[in-house]
C-alpha cells in the first residue's frame, strides 16, 4: 500500500478518533488540533494520489462537490427548520446522532435541490447572455 493511501486512510478515521478522543481524552490533545493533523493528511494524500495516476470520482461525490456552493448557502436554513420541526414535535424520541445524520442529509439534500433547480438554470441564463453580449462588443 502507498503512502499516500496510508496519509488518507488515517485521515479520514482522524475525524471519528479526534471526537472520540474529546470525549474520553484518551490522549491530551485538543480537538483542533487533532482535526488539523486529520485535515493535512487527507489533503497531503489526495493530492499525491491526484498526482500519481488520473482517478475516477464516483457520480455522487461529483454531484456534491458540483453543488456545494448551494449546500453551504442552504444548509443553515435547512438545518434550522428540521430542528424546529423536531423540537416542536418533542414526542418524537431520536437519539442525537440519528438526529445528525438526518440534518447532515437534509441539509446535502436540500442544497443539491438548489443547485439543481436554481443554481444551475441560472448560471446557463448568464452564460447565454454573456456570450450575446460578447459577440455583440466583437461585431461593433
Amino acid at each position: 500500500m502507498k503512502i499516500s493511501t496510508i496519509m488518507v486512510i488515517i485521515g479520514l478515521a482522524g475525524f471519528p478518533l479526534a471526537w472520540i478522543n474529546e470525549q474520553n481524552r484518551f490522549l491530551p490533545i485538543d480537538l483542533p488540533y487533532t482535526t488539523t493533523i486529520a485535515s493535512v493528511l487527507l489533503i497531503l494524500g489526495f493530492s499525491s494520489l491526484d498526482l500519481q495516476k488520473e482517478i475516477r470520482i464516483p457520480r455522487l461525490a461529483k454531484l456534491l462537490g458540483d453543488a456545494s456552493f448551494s449546500i453551504y448557502l442552504t444548509h443553515f436554513t435547512s438545518m434550522s427548520a428540521i430542528s424546529i420541526f423536531f423540537s416542536t414535535a418533542s414526542s418524537l424520541a431520536i437519539p442525537n446522532i440519528m438526529l445528525a445524520i438526518l440534518l447532515i442529509t437534509a441539509s446535502m439534500i436540500g442544497g443539491v435541490f438548489v443547485y439543481a433547480f436554481v443554481e444551475k438554470p441560472l448560471y446557463r441564463r448568464l452564460r447565454k447572455r454573456t456570450k450575446r453580449m460578447e459577440i455583440v462588443v466583437v461585431q461593433n
